[in-house]
């Protein structure tokens, strides 16, 4: 699986992904980071560090470290707080049920963390709240070796 269809998969993951108390659902999943976020409460999918890349006998194992940035606004701070905490474990539980990257093709989900929810972000000089998923993927290819 190369990252374009990682990317994907992670897109596909998040696209939809509503809380119920407040009710909010994501507009938007941003596969690339836009120059302006349009909708929110938003995914901005950053490309990944790209380490550590490991070999073996005929094959290669890549660790896709990605940031996903949750964005979102709202006038009063409380919801914004409440918002975030149930975006945080509704992340979360996604990759639980996520048979996208776990077990298709040779990628998997190694681990993933959320970064401390975070205010009084700017992105392209707008107001945000939020966080990052931290998610980090392994992806093996199996390689003809080179007499």
């Amino acid at each position: 699986m190369s990252w374009p269809e990682i990317r994907e998969q992670l897109v596909q993951l998040f696209e939809g992904l509503a809380i119920e108390d407040p009710p909010a659902t994501l507009k938007h999943v941003y596969e690339f980071p836009p120059a302006n976020i349009e909708d929110d409460p938003c995914i901005v999918i950053y490309p990944p560090k790209r380490l550590p890349v490991t070999r073996g006998y005929g094959a290669r194992t890549v660790h896709y470290t990605v940031s996903c940035l949750l964005l979102l606004q709202d006038e009063d701070a409380l919801t914004a707080a409440k918002m975030i905490d149930a975006f945080a474990e509704k992340v979360l539980d996604v990759f639980d049920e996520a048979t996208a990257i776990k077990g298709v093709g040779n990628a998997w989900l190694i681990s993933q963390h959320i970064e401390a929810p975070r205010g009084a972000l700017t992105y392209s000089g707008k107001g945000f709240v939020g966080f990052d998923c931290i998610v980090v993927i392994g992806d093996t290819v199996t390689k003809e070796l080179r007499p």
